[in-house]
């Protein structure tokens, strides 16, 4: 769903502060969207 709406986000984040985001938000932020959901990955007792 976070990656269906990326591109959304962040031109109204920029639209509405008037700024552009630092690159490294985006490189972080493209980072995340492209290693995918982590969560199936981790044991149980890491997730409570």
């Amino acid at each position: 769903m976070v990656q269906q709406h990326a591109v959304i986000f962040i031109a109204e984040t920029e639209a509405a502060t008037g700024a552009d985001l630092p690159q490294f938000v985006k490189d972080e932020f493209d980072a995340f969207l492209k290693c995918g959901i982590l969560a199936p990955r981790l044991p149980a007792a890491e997730l409570r």
